[in-house]
């Protein structure tokens, strides 16, 4: 089994921390949600070397991720979940975007969530969009420029009062989110 303490520790190459990953799909389940739980209580450093990790298992190595990473999202996010942790959870799945592992619906639900929905944007939310803009702000943009749809991407109540009426990605949506960040 992976010694996830030891690679966040800087003592094992990322190669080697892939090689020994569980073949197993029974085992990855909590091999995965390790993985997230490690994200969210780490820091940015933390975060990167795991990022580093699932890159180099590539999709066939990732088996079974996705599933928890969606699981995750509805342990974590508000109401229920702590700010804290939501906010790093988002930058977790930010920065897995960035380095080309998708999440970036997951942004249109933090997004959505955070700065569609409310008159007032909830001040403990703010950090969990930081991200999305920080590490994935043109990925967003070009998404939105696009009209990239997909899937479970509705528009927040207060954003299709001003206007914006497309699901997914629009410019309309951009402008809302940048004016609302």
């Amino acid at each position: 089994m992976i010694d996830l303490a030891r690679y966040l520790r800087d003592e094992s190459p990322v190669a080697d921390t892939a090689a020994a990953f569980p073949v197993r799909e029974d085992e990855l389940w909590a091999v995965w949600g390790t993985v997230v739980e490690a994200a969210v209580a780490g820091g940015d450093a933390d975060r990167d070397r795991l990022v580093a990790l699932l890159v180099a298992l590539g999709p066939d190595g990732r088996s079974w991720f996705g599933a928890v990473m969606r699981e995750s999202w509805d342990i974590y996010s508000p109401p229920g979940g702590d700010a804290t942790e939501w906010a790093r959870l988002n930058d977790f799945a930010a920065r897995l975007t960035a380095a080309g592992i998708d999440y970036l619906t997951y942004a249109v639900w933090t997004l959505r969530d955070t700065l569609e929905e409310q008159e007032t944007v909830p001040p403990e939310l703010r950090p969990a969009v930081k991200p999305w803009f920080e590490h994935c702000g043109q990925l967003l943009h070009d998404a939105c420029t696009a009209g990239e749809q997909r899937p479970y991407t509705t528009v927040g109540a207060v954003a299709a009062r001003e206007g914006v009426t497309e699901p997914g990605f629009s410019l309309a949506r951009w402008d809302f989110w940048r004016r609302r960040a």
